[in-house]
């Protein structure tokens, strides 16, 4: 069985959680998992494969059967009646939370490979705030903040895909604290006025083997 990875600690107690090391093989996908992706190279079938059985792990969790997870046309996740789902991957691990809809209004989960966060893509996602707090940091600490930036931004997108029904861009979150393992985000006044209770969101993150793995959510 794929190395496993507890990051539960991400998401308030309500949600369920499964991470694990991406494998070499599609084993336990259902022929309509298979469909979505019959087109895609070995590493994205990996990919898929390893964040569908996170989820399923994670719905196991919350008392349901194995079943085939499918997709939106957005290429969303489609999950059970009443749930609120997220799935994440790296380069090496795939991720998923769950949570029931009376519980929580909003869920996102992001995994991403801090190498592969470049600078190049800092003047596209970063406010000018933003910007600068990573102007000031020592050299050797910027990819990595850069990288929590564009995590935390993702993570963000994917809580308030459902509570938002506005277009949302980089720029509308902007992270304004970021401690040891907890972040805050302010959304722009369009996202605000659209959803107020997303005004100020607090989300967690950590970093492992080169990875920055970070949570958000959105209570009901």
């Amino acid at each position: 069985m794929p190395e496993a990875l507890i990051i539960s600690a991400l998401f308030p107690d309500c949600a369920a959680t499964a991470c694990r090391r991406i494998g070499r093989s599609t084993a336990g996908l259902y022929p309509q998992e298979l469909s979505l992706i019959s087109k895609a190279i070995d590493k994205r079938r990996c990919e898929f494969a390893a964040g569908r059985a996170c989820a399923r792990e994670a719905l196991g969790h919350l008392g349901y059967a194995p079943m085939p997870i499918l997709q939106a046309p957005s290429r969303a996740p489609l999950w059970p009646e009443a749930i609120l789902g997220t799935i994440s991957h790296s380069h090496t691990w795939a991720g998923a939370s769950v949570a029931r809809a009376e519980q929580l209004a909003g869920i996102g989960l992001d995994i991403e490979t801090v190498d592969r966060v470049t600078m190049n893509i800092a003047r596209k996602v970063l406010t000018g705030a933003e910007a600068a707090v990573l102007h000031d940091l020592p050299a050797d600490e910027q990819k990595a903040f850069l990288a929590l930036l564009f995590s935390a931004k993702e993570a963000v997108y994917k809580c308030l895909a459902n509570a938002v029904r506005v277009h949302m861009g980089f720029h509308d979150a902007e992270v304004r604290k970021a401690g040891p393992s907890c972040f805050e985000v302010r959304m722009s006044p369009e996202i605000s006025q659209a959803c107020p209770a997303c005004e100020l969101l607090t989300g967690r993150y950590f970093f492992h083997e080169g990875c920055v793995f970070t949570g958000i959510a959105l209570a009901a």
